[in-house]
């Protein structure tokens, strides 16, 4: 166990540093356009290369056998697929706040709710494949590292309690006003 552990957080800081020597590279699209825009641009960026940094780690803790390779291309696509439809479904859940509309909203984050879950299958079904064929020392450390793929869950939930209570303070500061 103690040795899955060492393995999982040495391709993890490996991956890190790989992705943290090409973020720190500056681009010429940075200097050029000097925008706030162009720093949010840059955020996801950020995010896309530390997360295909920590997929490769993933990767590299396995220590794939040619066989094994095969069925990683497969789920590794799953994931990336899965990463884009949550960036998606994040994008248009801002737009339904700003609607200001709470309806609208629980419905949206039902569609979203179904959408993640399909797409959760998506993975798993990607995931069989490679997964019986890992060794029993692959499979231990396998769920560690697909967990430490989800994106900050304890992050996500203080995210998500924030979240709540200001579209609580906005909805009844709305309702405040318009009944002056």
């Amino acid at each position: 166990m103690k040795r899955i552990i060492t393995t999982i957080a040495a391709a993890s800081l490996a991956a890190s540093l790989g992705a943290g020597a090409a973020v720190a590279a500056p681009t010429t699209q940075d200097t050029a356009t000097g925008s706030p825009a162009a720093g949010a641009s840059d955020m996801a960026g950020v995010k896309a290369i530390l997360r295909d940094a920590h997929i490769q780690g993933m990767k590299a803790a396995l220590k794939l056998t040619p066989d094994q390779e095969k069925d990683w291309a497969p789920f590794e696509a799953a994931l990336h697929d899965s990463f884009q439809q949550r960036k998606q479904m994040m994008g248009s859940t801002r737009q339904a706040i700003a609607k200001d509309d709470p309806v609208q909203l629980l419905d949206k984050l039902s569609d979203d709710a179904s959408q993640g879950a399909a797409q959760m299958k998506k993975v798993a079904e990607a995931a069989k494949p490679l997964y019986d064929s890992l060794n029993p020392s692959q499979k231990r450390a396998f769920g560690p590292l697909l967990l430490s793929l989800r994106p900050n869950p304890m992050g996500g939930a203080k995210q998500a309690q924030h979240m709540r209570q200001l579209l609580m303070q906005r909805w009844a500061g709305s309702e405040g006003n318009s009944a002056d």
